[in-house]
């Protein structure tokens, strides 16, 4: 085989390889689960679908996710009248049981800009056990925490189910009980969104 073919060939495999990293890349390797994950959040959210937007959360935390409250507080607008186009991964990394997905929106607000603009979020994963809260693990059928100890499930508001407020409006750990949080034994560890990292509110009006 003469050597003009040779770097023929080569030069398609470099670029066949670039064209997979670029448009496959998202759905295979180490970061396709949260990838698929975040594409699948932003494309409930473009739809306004928020009610299945919150089912990326882990369970203990999903009475507490109010997608369409927190998209008003990123653009300062209604979610009715903020209209998604396009949303694309930028790049995506996990550490550990962590992980973030850089996203990028193309996105126009309805009645203030006649054309539309593009912001950054990053989007937060965790990778935990279904069934416990943050930190915890399944041993013998119950949740565990650091120390060893099982978890108590909390004393639930009857005012929130989510949280307990004080006078002063700041938000206090209620009281815990006598039950334990239980668990699937065996059960494998699973991709959630972090609600605390994540919804953070930026201004996207700059």
């Amino acid at each position: 085989m003469r050597k003009s073919k040779i770097i023929t060939i080569l030069v398609f495999v470099i670029m066949g390889a670039v064209f997979a990293a670029l448009f496959f890349g998202p759905k295979f390797g180490k970061t396709a689960v949260v990838n698929t994950l975040a594409e699948k959040f932003f494309s409930d959210v473009q739809f306004k679908d928020f009610r299945q937007a919150a089912l990326y959360h882990h369970k203990l935390e999903r009475d507490r996710v109010d997608i369409g409250r927190t998209i008003e507080k990123l653009f300062l607008m209604k979610p009715e009248m903020i209209d998604i186009r396009e949303f694309r991964i930028l790049k995506s990394e996990i550490d550990g049981n962590r992980a973030r997905v850089h996203m990028n929106t193309k996105f126009q607000r309805l009645n203030v800009k006649k054309e539309p603009e593009e912001g950054e979020i990053v989007l937060y994963f965790l990778k935990r056990n279904p069934d416990c809260p943050i930190g915890g693990v399944c041993k013998g059928g119950y949740c565990f925490d650091e120390f060893d100890n099982k978890i108590a499930r909390p004393e639930k508001s009857k005012k929130n189910k989510s949280k307990n407020v004080n006078k002063e409006g700041d938000t206090v750990e209620p009281e815990l009980t006598k039950k334990n949080y239980s668990c699937t034994v065996g059960a494998a560890d699973e991709w959630f969104m972090n609600l605390d990292s994540t919804l953070k509110e930026k201004r996207y009006n700059h």
